[in-house]
């Protein structure tokens, strides 16, 4: 779909949900907020609802408590059958438990904003732009399309998503445009420092413990130019931290200059386990991704287990191997 096409559809449209992906990150949750902001000044029915609850650092832009969440055995608090569902940042498929109840066959319909690669063609409408820095990149086109004013917590929510999507306007997909809409913001009411110290600043005791207890379990091979380390269930326990909080881990090792690929295997409270791949310059991590039913971009992406860690990590490493043989 255009963008013209997409507006035309929330335009017409009257009563929504917006969800994401699991553990909703930075930009996952400013694009919510961003949304619901946009469909609210247009005066439509509209709810957040998603099925991890909001990590305590990104409280600082939900200003009206909008984002919801509901555990797996919960009822929902609305009746989806006549309300359009809204994916942004992922595909309808990643929104966790949620899939099973917001889906195409229990809604009216099922629309999605995303930046992610796709590596197959898309099986669902909506609007996309894998050229985009980030998802809250994206909406920008929409409020500009209806002449939205600038407003907050709309504008410092679409801030901190650019923000937190190109690690502080360095990730490859930062453009002059993302500069541009990042400028616009500022002028508008969004605070820098104050997006950045929740951001990267508000970090718990327990979240440092934990990355402490992570980095014993780093292995450097290939000349020190992959880096592997793995979270399991009891770890994570005896941090005290939550899952949400290990999000961050990943990007650690890039901090070496050796380091080209970062790899952290982690698994939750309940057993679940997800590998998150970082690569540097030319690396392109999706097709790995993609060969376990995962996505995201060439430099970042991930997947869900299904099969054995220690399976995964070999499959993992021979992928990477010939980049460094």
């Amino acid at each position: 779909m255009t963008i013209n096409e997409i507006c035309k559809t929330l335009a017409e449209g009257d009563d929504y949900i917006i969800t994401s992906h699991e553990a909703p990150d930075g930009d996952a949750i400013g694009a919510e907020i961003v949304l619901h902001s946009i469909l609210k000044y247009l005066k439509k029915r509209v709810f957040i609802l998603n099925s991890d609850p909001i990590e305590n650092k990104y409280r600082y832009m939900d200003t009206d408590n909008a984002v919801d969440h509901v555990a797996p055995d919960a009822p929902l608090p609305l009746d989806p059958e006549k309300m359009t569902l809204i994916v942004v940042d992922t595909e309808p498929g990643n929104i966790g438990h949620l899939s099973r109840r917001l889906n195409s066959d229990t809604t009216r319909k099922v629309y999605v904003f995303d930046h992610h690669d796709y590596d197959k063609s898309l099986p669902f409408d909506g609007f996309f732009d894998s050229n985009a820095s980030s998802t809250c990149e994206i909406l920008h086109q929409v409020q500009q399309h209806f002449k939205i004013p600038y407003f907050q917590p709309l504008t410092e929510a679409m801030f901190s998503g650019i923000v937190y999507d190109t690690g502080s306007f360095i990730y490859p997909k930062t453009t002059a445009r993302t500069f541009a809409i990042a400028h616009d913001l500022v002028l508008n009411g969004a605070r820098p420092n104050f997006v950045y110290s929740n951001l990267y600043e508000s970090k718990t005791t327990e979240s440092l413990r934990l990355r402490t207890m992570v980095g014993k379990s780093m292995e450097l091979v290939f000349n020190n130019h992959v880096a592997y380390q793995y979270m399991d269930r009891e770890t994570l326990i005896q941090s005290g931290a939550k899952y949400e909080e290990s999000q961050e881990i990943v990007n650690i090792p890039l901090q070496c200059s050796d380091v080209r690929v970062s790899i952290f295997v982690k698994e939750d409270k309940d057993g679940r386990t997800r590998c998150s791949i970082r690569t540097k310059n030319e690396i392109d991590c999706l097709p790995l991704a993609s060969r376990f039913g995962g996505g995201g971009h060439p430099t970042a992406a991930g997947f869900k287990l299904t099969r054995p860690v220690e399976e995964v990590k070999a499959e993992v490493l021979d992928f990477f191997a010939p980049f460094f043989t």
